[in-house]
């Protein structure tokens, strides 16, 4: 392949301003080059909760994969304990075989819940990205979840605060 210098002088590249406006094709081909998939592992769970039956598919899974109903972990019947063992579970579910949607949902499952129920924050992740995460998830999820990550988000921000 040869590449040929070319100069163009300044009046050559001017455009005028309706020259300068995006066609609607163009607009979506710059929007898709920065659309490479989800930018964090929540937004994985983002996505399948968005799905028709999406949480009951993760909850299906999960207990599939980890034998643990998510009703115990959303109804608090879930101890301290268990929710630190589910976390960990996930936790290395996740370093083994990446960003697995079901370990994810998991992992900010037991974490949301040991901020709703018990007010100890179970994860080693920095404040804004954790409260941040447990947000979205919330606004993504149905009525019973998202009561929960509310409260979680809640506690988060009121434990943060305090060690401020």
């Amino acid at each position: 392949m040869t590449l040929h210098n070319h100069q163009l002088s300044d009046s050559s590249c001017r455009m005028d301003d309706a020259s300068r406006a995006l066609t609607p094709s163009q607009a979506m081909d710059l929007l898709s080059l920065g659309a490479a998939g989800p930018a964090r592992p929540v937004d994985l769970v983002i996505e399948r909760l968005a799905r028709t039956n999406g949480a009951a598919s993760i909850a299906k899974a999960v207990a599939a994969a980890f034998d643990l109903e998510i009703d115990q972990i959303l109804d608090d019947r879930a101890s301290l304990v268990s929710l630190r063992s589910a976390k960990d579970q996930a936790k290395r579910q996740i370093e083994a075989n990446g960003n697995d949607v079901v370990a994810v949902a998991l992992y900010f499952l037991a974490v949301s819940a040991g901020l709703a129920y018990h007010n100890v924050n179970l994860s080693s992740r920095a404040g804004d990205e954790l409260l941040e995460a447990i947000i979205d998830l919330g606004e993504a999820s149905p009525a019973p979840w998202r009561a929960m990550f509310r409260t979680a988000a809640i506690h988060l921000a009121d434990l943060s605060s305090a060690s401020n």
